[in-house]
C-alpha cells in the first residue's frame, strides 16, 4: 500500500520531466544524493555471559549518502543512517546510528546504473533495555565501534534528476572487549535499503 502510494508520487513529479528529457546525455553525476528506508537485520552478535550488547534482531532503518564522482566510475560517499529497534520476546533491542565513509563504484552510466560500494563505519549503539544500560553503564562498556562494509545496488534514473534504487549492504562491526569481563566477536548486519535519488 505504502510502496504504491510512493510510486505514484514519485511517476507524477517525474512524468513531464521524463518528457522532456529524451535523448538526454545519462552521463554519471557530480553529485549524487540518496534517500533511503528499509531493514537492518543484526546477526552474529555474541552478547556474552553478562553483557548482552547486541543482539539479534531486525530494525526498521532510514538514512541519507551523499556521493561526489572523483572520477568516471570513482565516487566518495558519506552517509548515515539509523536503525530503530524493535521488541524482541519482550526486551527492546538498542537503536543503532551508522555513520559510514567510503567509495561508490559506477559500473556503467546510463538509465540503469549497478554500483558496488566499500568502506568503513563507526556503528553507535543506544541501549532500550533497562537492564542492558545498567550493566553497560557499570562496567563502562563502549557504545559506539568499528565497523567495515561493502555491497552493491542498482539505480533506475527516471530523469537526469530523480530516480529509485535499491541497495544492499553487509557491515562487519568489531566491538571493544571489556577487560576481565567479556571477548566480543565481531558480528555482521545485512542492510536492505530502497528509495529515492537526485543527481546533479
Amino acid at each position: 500500500m505504502h510502496c504504491s502510494i510512493a510510486m505514484t508520487l514519485i511517476l507524477s513529479v517525474a512524468g513531464p520531466a521524463l518528457a522532456q528529457d529524451g535523448g538526454d546525455d545519462w552521463s554519471t553525476p557530480r553529485v549524487h544524493l540518496a534517500l533511503s528506508g528499509g531493514r537492518s537485520m543484526f546477526r552474529g552478535g555474541d552478547p556474552g555471559v553478562f553483557l548482552p550488547f547486541q543482539p539479534d534482531g531486525d530494525s526498521i532503518t532510514a538514512g541519507g549518502t551523499l556521493a561526489f564522482r572523483l572520477a568516471r566510475h570513482i565516487a566518495l560517499e558519506a552517509g548515515v543512517a539509523g536503525a530503530w529497534g524493535d521488541e524482541n520476546e519482550g526486551r527492546e533491542l538498542p537503536d543503532n546510528l551508522f555513520l559510514t565513509g567510503g567509495f561508490k563504484f559506477p559500473v556503467l552510466a546510463g538509465r540503469f546504473v549497478p554500483y558496488v560500494t566499500l568502506g568503513g563505519a563507526l556503528v553507535t549503539r543506544e541501549s532500550q533495555d533497562e537492564v542492558d544500560e545498567i550493566l553497560e553503564d557499570a562496567f563502562e562498556v563502549n557504545d559506539s565501534d568499528p565497523a567495515a562494509y561493502g555491497g552493491a545496488g542498482l539505480e533506475f534514473r527516471l530523469t537526469r534528476l530523480l530516480g529509485i534504487r535499491g541497495d544492499y549492504r553487509y557491515f562487519r562491526v568489531f566491538p571493544e572487549d571489556v577487560p576481565e569481563v567479556a571477548e566480543r566477536e565481531s558480528f555482521g548486519i545485512h542492510r536492505i535499503l530502497g528509495g529515492v535519488t537526485f543527481s546533479f
